[in-house]
């Protein structure tokens, strides 16, 4: 698609948004001066503000002409959050205006909400002008349009697929068809869609990564299946020790999820850097099924590695 295709198509999406049924302008739409201090950036903002050469023209065309399309946003928790115009407020502060115009949209849900976030930047900027983790935000808005919350089987199968799983979604073929067409319209294939989605899964530490081209695709695909907190030990492992992470390593991580600790991941990667073998700290012991289903049946596996530590413990202990 064109790129002023591609940018038409959306601003359409946004429009319909913006006006009424009647096609006259409401209350809701009605334009005020607000303060730049009442207004906070939207939670989770998943866009980079503008830096450089492109904020500096734009404070210098506010300082010549004002804010010409007034900033949009939503009252959020007592505050009034903003939609669409981060980048605007960021540029009118340092234009040293103390308000902006303001439209304050009523009644939006949380996905409405983030609507207004993701198609705004997108016909600001269009989507080949995005970072990866800001493309991955938008595929996710484009895919939710299409598929109902909570019926992502195609997606979940193309991840199983990358993942040589095999597939349990028992979904036919013809379920595909819609991801295809959303894939295709931006120029890339159904895999590479389904893999740029996982991005939405990592924490920010490792989506800057991402747009810093830092790390391999199937290093961060395999670490988006972690729990974040569990991410943020590789994270803050690998960036101490300036170790860049390979796909083997992440999935050994991913794999090893149920018993995996901070100390083993900084272990590892310590050992990685300093050239040594890292198969010791995830030797494996099997239990026997009886045994398992006689004292493990209700616990949850790292609380079982928690109680044959402590039974070990207490065995040599005593020994």
């Amino acid at each position: 698609m064109s790129k002023g295709l591609e940018k038409r198509k959306l601003a359409s999406d946004v429009l319909d948004y913006l006006e009424d049924e009647s096609g006259t302008e409401t209350k809701e739409n009605e334009v005020k001066l607000i303060p730049v201090d009442k207004l906070v950036p939207f939670h989770n903002h998943p866009f980079k503000l503008y830096e450089g050469q492109r904020l500096d023209d734009m404070v210098e065309s506010i300082k010549e002409h004002g804010v010409m399309i007034p900033i949009l946003a939503r009252m959020y928790k007592g505050k009034l959050e903003i939609l669409s115009g981060h980048n605007r407020l960021n540029a009118s502060i340092k234009a040293g205006l103390r308000e902006v115009p303001v439209i304050e949209k009523i009644g939006l849900s949380e996905k409405e909400a983030y609507t207004y976030v993701i198609e705004t930047n997108l016909i600001q900027r269009g989507f080949s002008e995005l970072l990866p983790s800001e493309q991955a935000a938008a595929l996710e808005i484009e895919y939710d349009k299409v598929i109902s919350q909570g019926k992502r089987n195609d997606i979940i199968r193309e991840i199983e697929k990358l993942s040589g799983i095999e597939s349990t979604s028992g979904q036919s073929d013809q379920k595909l068809d819609k991801r295809d067409a959303i894939s295709s319209e931006y120029g890339m294939s159904g895999s590479k869609m389904a893999r740029m989605l996982r991005i939405n899964h990592l924490v920010q530490p490792f989506k800057d990564m991402v747009d810093a081209n830092a790390i391999n695709k199937g290093a961060y695909f395999h670490i988006s299946f972690m729990p974040q907190e569990q991410q943020l030990w590789v994270f803050h492992a690998v960036n101490d020790y300036g170790y860049k992470i390979s796909e083997e390593i992440a999935k050994l991580f991913r794999d090893s999820e149920e018993t995996l600790t901070e100390q083993v991941v900084r272990d590892t990667v310590d050992d990685l850097v300093n050239g040594k073998k890292t198969e010791k700290k995830f030797q494996s012991v099997k239990l026997q099924t009886v045994v398992y289903q006689r004292y493990f049946r209700e616990v949850e596996p790292k609380e079982a590695v928690s109680i044959i530590e402590k039974a070990l413990e207490m065995y040599f202990t005593t020994k």
